[in-house]
């Protein structure tokens, strides 16, 4: 799926142009991070590619790739990123607080995620023999659980040989990983819904901004103007009817968890002693 003026979706020039490109070679640059509540993705550009950097940002939430490859390669990341985190001390704080709140509590759950853990529902569905394992030589459609998604994929994954059609070093990640990809489309026809998502631009409209443009005699850019073009290029994102995000009203800690004080030490950098509480 992707912006058809800007090329196939499956070619890396398309991702490379669409975002990466474009924002470096308009000053800009892009990061996203997952916190307790929300996912943020966020970009900064000069104000006059601001229209075009909106069109390619938004193309991600009405009309993401899902690239078989590309899927297998931000797993890959995830799971590297984890590995990063391993000799830092504020990750390891944050989870050892999620392993000693309440068992069963939404909060004790694994805090981050890694190929393991992101990959574990494909594992388990091909130990059921869940998975179709037939060979895909033949240039078949790629391997999908046998209840099939509410989704079907746009784009075949590249056919591996027979004799790797399952594995996980394949581009696709083998049934596995095509699997994961499965689910990750179902969870977005889910739960990626206009009605959850909040979205804020600050442009050459902005009343600082337009001081701003005053004084280096620069076009300012209306409230009205920004809202036109975000109405426009969003309007695509569907509407699911989802409620919104649910509240987790218990408290994480318990009776049985307060109160109760914890002594731990980082061995990575020394001797480091930490209380928790």
């Amino acid at each position: 799926m992707s912006i058809p003026k800007y090329g196939p979706p499956s070619s890396l020039a398309f991702f490379t142009y669409c975002c990466l490109q474009y924002l470096s070679k308009n000053n800009g640059g892009s990061n996203a991070y997952t916190s307790s509540s929300n996912t943020n993705y966020h970009f900064r550009v000069s104000p006059s590619a601001l229209p075009g950097a909106l069109e390619r940002f938004s193309a991600f939430f009405h009309s993401p790739l899902f690239a078989p490859s590309c899927t297998t390669r931000e797993l890959n990341a995830v799971d590297s990123e984890h590995k990063k985190n391993h000799q830092a001390d504020p990750w390891r704080i944050f989870q050892l607080n999620k392993t000693l709140s309440k068992v069963g509590h939404s909060w004790s759950k694994f805090g981050t995620g890694n190929r393991t853990t992101l990959t574990a529902a494909g594992r388990e569905a091909k130990a059921n023999g869940k998975l179709n394992e037939t060979s895909l030589s033949n240039g078949n459609n790629f391997t999908t659980s046998k209840e099939p998604s509410p989704i079907p994929s746009r784009m075949p994954s590249p056919t591996p040989s027979g004799s790797s059609a399952n594995s996980e070093l394949d581009a696709d990640g083998g049934s596995i990983g095509r699997e994961t990809r499965r689910r990750l489309m179902e969870w977005w026809s889910k739960e990626y819904c206009a009605s959850r998502m909040h979205l804020c631009v600050i442009g050459r409209g902005m009343p600082s901004f337009r001081a701003r443009c005053l004084l280096f005699k620069r076009p300012s850019e209306s409230p009205q103007y920004l809202a036109n073009i975000v109405s426009r290029l969003f309007s695509p994102i569907p509407n699911r009817g989802q409620d919104p995000l649910p509240l987790i009203h218990e408290h994480p800690f318990g009776p049985n968890e307060m109160g109760v004080s914890h002594l731990f030490f980082s061995f990575s950098c020394g001797y480091s002693p930490t209380e928790h509480v």
